[in-house]
C-alpha cells in the first residue's frame, strides 16, 4: 500500500470556435483514496481506475458517455479479460475507439492499469 497523497489525472481541454469542447485525461489510475492505495488485481484498479475517471470528466461537465477514445496502459495481458465487464458498464453505448498497449511496468509499486480518455462535447463551443 501506499501512503501519503496520490497525483491525479491531469486534465486538458481544447475549445475551439464552432466545434465541439475536448477534454483529455491522463494519468487515471486505479488508485483507491478510501483504501489509500492499490488493490492487489487488475480488474479491481480497472474498476477503481473507470471511477476515477468517471469523477474527473463530471470535473469538466462530461461523462462517460462522452468518451470517444480511451488508451488503456497495462502489464499483465492474461488478467486484462477480466477487466471487460467493467468496461461495459462504464461506456455502455459509447463504445469508444481503443487502444491497448503493453508496458514492462510502471514506476509507482503495485500500480496495474493507467488510462488515458479523450471526450468530446455534444455541443459545438460557441
Amino acid at each position: 500500500m501506499m501512503s501519503g497523497t496520490f497525483a491525479p489525472a491531469a486534465i486538458e481541454h481544447r475549445s475551439r470556435q464552432g466545434r465541439p469542447r475536448e477534454v483529455e485525461i491522463r494519468k487515471v489510475t486505479g488508485f483507491d483514496r478510501g483504501q489509500n492505495g492499490f488493490s492487489r488485481r487488475l480488474s479491481d484498479q480497472c474498476r477503481q481506475a473507470l471511477r476515477n475517471g468517471a469523477d474527473s470528466l463530471a470535473t469538466t461537465g462530461l461523462s462517460m458517455q462522452d468518451v470517444v477514445r480511451v488508451v488503456y496502459l497495462v502489464h499483465d495481458a492474461d488478467a486484462f479479460p477480466a477487466c471487460f465487464p467493467y468496461l461495459r458498464d462504464a461506456f455502455g453505448a459509447a463504445r469508444p475507439a481503443a487502444t491497448l498497449r503493453f508496458v514492462d511496468g510502471f514506476e509507482i509499486a503495485g500500480m496495474q492499469i493507467e488510462l488515458e480518455l479523450f471526450a468530446r462535447a455534444a455541443e459545438p463551443s460557441g
